[in-house]
């Protein structure tokens, strides 16, 4: 969001097939955030990128421990390696994960 309005929405089926609603959520997640690094060097290029974090709002609870703990439990271990790109994110504060409600 930027002054209240959506910047980008996107809707797309995944290249992989996730054995859980937990890896969907953390898969486009990681789909999610690279969107967002992207925006946050087009905004700072025109001097509008704010030094706050970037707050992703993710509707799986799993999916945001995932996002802070990395590999939380053996049924993460399958994801593959790639996907935790968001966690070095969220580890350096480019990123925080909130939780959302999904009726929201």
């Amino acid at each position: 969001m930027l002054n209240g309005n959506p910047v980008v929405w996107d809707l797309k089926k995944q290249a992989s097939t996730s054995l859980s609603s937990t890896e969907a959520e953390f898969i486009a997640s990681m789909s999610a955030t690279q969107e967002l690094i992207w925006l946050r060097g087009l905004f700072s290029s025109i001097n509008h990128l704010s030094r706050t974090t970037t707050i992703l709002l993710i509707d799986n609870q799993e999916a945001i421990s995932l996002i802070k703990n990395g590999l939380s439990s053996k049924n993460s271990k399958h994801i593959e390696l790639h996907y935790y790109f968001i966690c070095e994110k969220f580890a350096n504060g480019t990123i925080a994960a909130k939780y959302i409600f999904t009726d929201k």
